[in-house]
């Protein structure tokens, strides 16, 4: 199956196969009507060559993809806490199959990194696309997941997709999570943020001890989650300059130089707001998914 993508050097040259054997739609994937079309066919093929090796291992018996998109996963405390900082951590490749939506993590480049996740069709109530150009889905159990930043034509797709498979399949049962996460090793889904994975043994990392870490000073927790080095650095070397500022020598001429006191207090409110806060997001983050331990 990977040969056939790994080889071909435009979308064009995928929809010219006729008897492939591949899980892939690609007469749907890359719909081709018109410029814009094609100019979004262009980027999801670039998207299917990065991610393709590791869909394909994920993929059930029988299982076939119909289309693909690419997006962002937002929520209203990383909007406040992290800004434009979501565009480069949450961003997804959106996999729709006959069975489920898969979703992958991807990072700028449109590679794929380690966090693995579903929507069973069947938990969804209903999908709307907001004012904002976003796209909600809202589940069954009464919760809701936001996607923003994917492309008008294949918000109004998404929703086609999923109204005809989820009437099509068998009612969800009371347990269905919505958004459910997957074992980056195996691809089985977990319930919960557990140290291991019941099927196939393989350790995760702990978002409590990535948010201790990060308290302990800004940065050591996205460091030891693995996925966002540069960001993890740029918080230490922040972190570094605000101790270093604060400690930094009064000038001889100084008035009233500060007291122990006035060091003590400070530090304080350092280690609250710049590490207790750091400490908080890196929570959040680690659990977004299931980070595998090396």
């Amino acid at each position: 199956m990977s040969a056939i993508i790994d080889s071909a050097k435009k979308f064009q040259d995928l929809l010219d196969i006729k008897e492939h054997g591949t899980p892939y739609f690609f007469e749907k994937i890359f719909p081709a009507e018109s410029w814009t079309a094609r100019l979004q066919a262009k980027n999801k093929f670039k998207l299917l060559k990065n991610i393709h090796n590791q869909l394909e291992a994920m993929l059930h018996e029988d299982e076939k993809v119909c289309f693909l998109t690419s997006g962002m996963e937002e929520s209203f405390f990383e909007s406040i806490f992290l800004g434009q900082l979501m565009y480069y951590i949450n961003r997804k490749a959106f996999i729709f199959t006959t069975q489920r939506l898969i979703i992958l993590q991807i990072n700028i480049s449109n590679k794929p990194t380690e966090l693995r996740a579903q929507i069973d069709y069947s938990s969804i109530k209903k999908i709307d696309s907001t004012s904002l150009g976003k796209c909600k889905i809202k589940f069954k159990n009464g919760k809701t997941s936001i996607f923003a930043h994917i492309p008008k034509k294949d918000k109004k797709f998404m929703k086609e997709v999923i109204d005809q498979l989820s009437s099509s399949l068998i009612a969800a049962d009371s347990n269905t999570a919505g958004l459910e996460n997957l074992c980056p090793h195996c691809y089985v889904k977990i319930e919960g943020f557990p140290e291991k994975c019941e099927i196939c043994g393989k350790g995760f990392k702990s978002a409590a001890k990535a948010g201790w870490l990060s308290l302990l000073f800004p940065g050591l927790g996205d460091f030891y989650l693995g996925q966002h080095k540069f960001l993890a650095a740029f918080e230490i070397l922040g972190a570094l300059l605000i101790w270093f500022v604060y400690f930094m020598p009064e000038p001889a001429e100084t008035a009233q130089p500060r007291t122990f006191l006035d060091y003590a207090i400070g530090a304080v409110i350092i280690i609250i707001l710049a590490h207790g806060l750091d400490s908080l997001v890196t929570r959040h983050i680690a659990k977004k998914g299931i980070y595998p331990a090396k």
